[in-house]
């Protein structure tokens, strides 16, 4: 029986298949044009929620990262990657210790195994270097800070805030917008109700907008901030694990070795026939 076709997809491959996908295209044309069944189209639709929001938080995108196969183990180290980038958008202080004793736990959570992965400082100078890390905060720098010396501006901030009233709020939004809000604020507003534009239209005084084009907008927002979302440890490896190496659906056919006699014989019976 002959092997199975064996396709490999950068991460370059699948952001072009989801927007294949979002656009229209059909699963018969796009796993025609990359070599792949449609089974593997469907896996991919079903984790491109992960897979864009991957694409979106690592800084250098698919334009560099494509698969990784420069590491021994593309998995741990996309992971290992993916949790640094959170780390640094949280402002987070990063050691090279730290980001070693992540990679044994990610190591440990994906295999069930302490065995085939040291975290050496070899791995971590190789890790650096594939990924553009020059330099690693100290652990701790940030809290190395003098506190005390905004304690007092801490204090007048807070006594400030206390002063303001919840009325003066109220008095203020409606000052902003006097011809969007009623007297009386409408108890039990259905968010169907809301109408986005006219709420837009008031904060600016050019380039109104249609209310589809608002809720367009709004869509728009929350999927971006859904990409930025922090994940969780468990969700980074739900995320990177999804396979990069596919194997495609077709249906194999059976292989039979037909030896030099037995084609010698077959052509003589032909040609026999033909006569």
């Amino acid at each position: 029986m002959a092997s199975q076709k064996h396709k490999t997809l950068t991460l370059e491959d699948k952001v072009i298949i989801i927007k294949l996908i979002k656009s229209g295209h059909s699963y018969d044309a796009i796993s025609k044009t990359f070599g792949i069944g449609k089974s593997t189209v469907g896996d991919i639709k079903k984790i491109k929620d992960g897979t864009m929001r991957f694409v979106s938080i690592t800084e250098s995108g698919t334009k560099v990262r494509k698969t990784m196969k420069t590491a021994d183990n593309v998995a741990l180290e996309n992971a290992v990657y993916l949790w640094f980038i959170q780390q640094r958008r949280l402002h987070v202080p990063i050691s090279g210790e730290m980001i070693c004793e992540k990679a044994l736990f990610f190591h440990r959570q994906m295999t069930e195994s302490d065995q085939g992965f040291v975290a050496s400082k070899g791995w971590l100078d190789r890790f650096k270097h594939r990924h553009g890390i020059r330099r690693l905060k100290i652990t701790g720098e940030k809290l190395s800070s003098n506190e005390s010396a905004i304690e007092s501006f801490r204090i007048d901030l807070a006594n400030c805030w206390a002063s303001v009233s919840t009325l003066l709020i109220n008095k203020s939004w409606k000052n902003l917008l006097p011809n969007y809000f009623d007297s009386e604020v409408e108890e039990n507003v259905q968010t169907e109700e809301i109408q986005l534009a006219p709420l837009i239209n008031q904060l600016q005084n050019s380039n109104p907008i249609s209310n589809p084009e608002a809720l367009q907008w709004a869509a728009e927002a929350e999927d971006s901030l859904a990409l930025n979302k922090i994940l969780a440890d468990d969700e980074i490896i739900r995320t990177v694990t999804a396979e990069d190496d596919v194997d495609d659906d077709d249906t194999p056919v059976n292989s039979v070795k037909i030896s030099h006699s037995e084609a010698v014989v077959a052509l003589n019976t032909s040609l026999q026939w033909a006569e």
